[in-house]
């Protein structure tokens, strides 16, 4: 026995209505081919008789190869049904197939018989046949009664719980995945923990010996010996600079240059 979901996901009502269609064409494949179908689980959609997800069983020889048709991605291409004149035409949806795990989950789930119950006249089974499946080590519970008999129920129990259990681990990992992504966001721009410097990338907080090199701050210099260094470089350059015009003429003075 298998479970297979059909899952609109977040899509809009268009995307609902393809999984309530595909669910007809569904029991129509699986009569043809001699599988047995049954509605464990459904999520009512915006608009009536339509479907957010289903979730059916199929039991038969031919079941895992008509689960695997419908497991992945799913496409309907059609004008919008629900809104006239919209542009879209693809409307995506998914299945989603669930296997009963290699090893007995038996000792992990603890099975209570119980008196089917809820609406269905005379096509409600009056034995014991439904089951209350709890796991033990999640508390995970669920309640089957769609089936005739009391085996076949636990039967599908157990793949309701793998689905739970399933759906639980894919919520931790989207909560997981939406905090590393929020983090990205949250960067303080100030009060940092720890600096770094320069392309060595030398840290500021690291005592020596320690694999990295502490920086090393100078006072600043006063404005007048700064001054005083400024005159003195000025200096040396004039002392040591050689000379490029011609010599200094003198002029001498005789008894005829004199006044009279």
């Amino acid at each position: 026995m298998l479970l297979l979901q059909l899952s609109s996901a977040q899509g809009p009502a268009e995307c609902e209505l393809a999984v309530t269609k595909a669910l007809r064409l569904l029991y129509r494949e699986a009569e043809a081919q001699g599988v047995r179908t049954s509605l464990v689980e459904q999520v009512p959609g915006q608009t009536r008789d339509t479907h957010k997800s289903v979730l059916i069983s199929l039991d038969g020889e031919q079941a895992a190869r008509l689960a695997e048709r419908w497991t992945g991605t799913l496409l309907w291409t059609c004008k919008s049904p629900c809104r006239p004149g919209h542009k879209r035409k693809n409307w995506y949806f998914a299945g989603q197939l669930f296997k009963a795990p290699q090893d007995s989950m038996d000792g992990e789930i603890r099975f209570e018989a119980m008196r089917a119950s809820g609406p269905g006249g005379q096509h409600v089974n009056t034995t014991d046949s439904a089951v209350r499946a709890t796991h033990l080590a999640t508390g995970i519970s669920v309640k089957v009664q769609s089936e005739r008999s009391q085996h076949d129920n636990k039967r599908v129990a157990r793949l309701l719980i793998l689905q739970r259990l399933a759906d639980r681990q894919q919520q931790s990992e989207e909560a997981l995945r939406l905090q590393r992504r929020d983090a990205h966001h949250r960067v303080e721009r100030g009060n940092p923990v720890r600096s770094f410097n320069g392309n060595a990338f030398i840290a500021q907080d690291c005592p020596p010996g320690h694999g990295s090199r502490p920086s090393r701050r100078l006072p600043a210099p006063e404005v007048g010996e700064l001054r005083l260094r400024k005159q003195g470089t000025a200096r040396k350059k004039s002392s040591t600079r050689s000379p490029t015009g011609p010599p200094p003429t003198t002029r001498t003075v005789d008894g005829n240059d004199q006044d009279n």
